[in-house]
């Protein structure tokens, strides 16, 4: 009886990488309301700032999916954006100001906190967030890139010769010389260079 080939996932190129989230994010852009808007949370309440000017009481409505909490419908000036927020909500209010409107709403979910409005940003980010930690595998792999550890390795990774010459270069020229190269080291006195 054969054993079962290990058929695995060949690895992404930094540009398949790219070109992966890039079409995600373009993807999930779809999903984002066509509407100027900022939001905040503050504890389980809820606000997005709706950018727009003079807006009147009729020109803006705000309503919850009869069937899930989490689908925000915005009417404004008769043209019906849909908030697919992270998590469920509940008592919307609507305050008109002179040049925005605030939406207020309390979470519901647990945990009450919202790591991002709508659920297209939080797929983004999870596509961002794996690319990412492949990256602080590399930099941890990377993490002795300081210059004490390059002259570390070089000492470390030398001959007998290597050493001496590096530690008589340093000692004599007060550490404003360093050689590798014992022959030339070796043969007097290394004078200070001034400026180096």
């Amino acid at each position: 009886m054969s054993e079962p080939e290990n058929k695995e996932k060949p690895q992404e190129t930094e540009e398949e990488q790219y070109a992966r989230i890039k079409a995600i994010e373009k993807l999930e852009a779809r999903n984002i309301p066509k509407v100027n808007y900022k939001w905040y949370e503050l504890g389980s309440n809820i606000c997005i700032e709706l950018y727009e000017k003079n807006l009147s009481e009729g020109e803006l409505s705000v309503r919850l999916d009869e069937n899930d909490n989490s689908q925000l419908f915005l009417t404004l000036r008769g043209e019906e954006h849909l908030f697919d927020l992270y998590g469920t909500v509940k008592e919307l209010s609507i305050t008109l100001k002179k040049t925005k409107a605030e939406i207020r709403m309390v979470s519901t979910g647990t945990p009450a906190h919202f790591p991002v409005l709508l659920k297209c940003e939080g797929r983004i980010n999870a596509a961002k967030e794996k690319k990412y930690k492949e990256l602080d595998k590399i930099g941890e792999a990377d993490k002795s890139n300081n210059l004490n550890d390059f002259f570390q390795n070089i000492f470390n990774g030398g001959d007998d010769e290597r050493k001496k010459a590096m530690m008589k270069s340093m000692q004599e020229s007060g550490g404003t010389v360093l050689s590798t190269n014992w022959s030339e080291v070796g043969k007097g006195k290394v004078e200070p260079k001034p400026g180096h």
